[in-house]
């Protein structure tokens, strides 16, 4: 099982996107690794487009099951924002993926859509 806590939602672009991650194995496996991706992607007509913004990782000895673990990715304050249009469509989403050891070890992966608004500009 995979959990994340946000800070804040909808994420004004140029600010950080915060939150805790709590994770679960079945069996009491202990994970090689955490990994934590923001990315955006364009769905509809024309050309499709995606790109990863930020990535985060944490090595087995930073996770402890059940224990929440804070991180912070940076969004780039020029957006693109979230847009959900007639010909196209722009979204934002949050990935986790934790890789649990051996040939045949599992892998689990969740992932959590994200609303960017534009700045507000005083």
């Amino acid at each position: 099982m995979i959990d994340i806590c946000l800070a804040a939602t909808p994420i004004m672009a140029g600010k950080p996107l915060s939150g805790s991650l709590i994770w679960q194995t079945p069996h009491g496996q202990i994970p090689k690794k955490a990994t934590i991706s923001v990315y955006w992607y364009t769905e509809g007509r024309g050309t499709r487009n995606r790109q990863t913004v930020q990535t985060l990782m944490f090595e087995a000895a930073q996770l402890a099951a059940g224990s929440p673990m804070p991180f912070a990715l940076t969004l780039p304050s020029e957006g693109p924002i979230s847009y959900d249009g007639a010909l196209f469509r722009l979204m934002w989403e949050l990935t986790v993926c934790i890789n649990t050891p051996g040939l045949l070890g599992a892998g689990y992966k969740r992932t959590w859509p994200i609303m960017v608004r534009p700045r507000q500009t005083s």
